[in-house]
């Protein structure tokens, strides 16, 4: 072999040799884009899978809370009609009923509730269940004065007193924290609430007599003029509570005087109320 043949082969090699070295570099550079695509490929996967879990998790929690809502809103379109059938039951039944058995059902009513309210005024202490029947008639806070001063000045006298602050004011609180004679102590008690009574039984008996005498006296009547309409509305808040009841009473009196052409209902606040309408809320 001649020299340049070795030459030539040995140049051949060497760029064999770089060639290798370079496919070889080329191959591990390939291997490590590809391997870092790929975990940049399993990232970015695994965060699409996340978002797409929040945001499935997202539509099931707005599509639950919709639904709650809706069966919410069904719940008490189905109550206030509920109510509303109820009310119209009792207040037909009131209707029918003649003006002595209407005038029973509410004494009876009065009755039953003045017996529980008794119960929890005097051994619950709760004493809140007395204001609204004397701010009703502001004339009973004398009665309810007068009845304390009663019962103040007479344990005042027998030196009856208590070791404790009573709260709530039960009768049985009271009875154990008194220092002195326990039928002293139940007597005053007595002795305040005969003073409220007889006070406040004066003071109605009174007022009911000369209402009665008032109502003798005065001539009902209805005169038609442009101004006031053959409709008569009474206004509630919700329109199924009050009003209704009163729409019922003011029926039954229309009835009694045998006043015609005059239509009665009860609605609600806020209402489309005809402009010609007589319109009746609270005071």
């Amino acid at each position: 072999m001649s020299g340049l043949d070795k030459i030539v082969g040995h140049i051949t090699d060497t760029a064999n040799a770089e060639v290798r070295e370079i496919l070889e570099a080329a191959k591990a550079k390939a291997e490590a884009i590809e391997k870092e695509a790929a975990q940049k490929t399993l990232l970015e996967c695994d965060r699409i899978k996340e978002k797409s879990e929040r945001e499935a998790a997202n539509i099931i929690e707005r599509g639950n809370a919709s639904a709650e809502l809706k069966r919410k809103q069904q719940l008490l379109i189905a109550k206030q009609s509920l109510i509303k059938e109820v009310i119209s039951k009792a207040a037909l039944s009131l209707q029918e009923l003649s003006d002595k058995d209407y005038f029973e059902v509410l004494s009876k009513d009065k009755r039953k509730n003045m017996f529980s309210n008794m119960v929890i005024e005097f051994f619950g202490g709760i004493h809140e269940i007395y204001f609204p029947h004397v701010l009703k008639n502001l004339k009973l806070i004398s009665a309810v004065i007068l009845g304390g001063l009663a019962g103040n000045i007479f344990f005042y006298y027998f030196n009856v007193s208590l070791s404790g602050v009573p709260s709530p004011g039960s009768v049985i609180l009271i009875t154990l924290l008194s220092s002195g004679s326990r039928i002293i102590l139940l007597t005053g008690i007595l002795l305040s609430s005969m003073v409220s009574f007889g006070t406040a039984y004066m003071l109605l008996t009174y007022e009911k007599q000369r209402d009665k005498n008032k109502t003798t006296e005065e001539t009902f009547f209805i005169k038609e003029t442009e101004n006031i309409g053959t409709e008569i509305v009474v206004l509630c808040n919700g329109g199924m509570g009050s009003s209704h009841i009163g729409s019922t009473i003011l029926k039954k009196t229309i009835d009694k005087y045998r006043i015609e052409n005059v239509k009665v209902y009860s609605s609600f606040i806020g209402d489309n109320i005809k402009s010609h309408s007589f319109i009746i809320t609270h005071n």
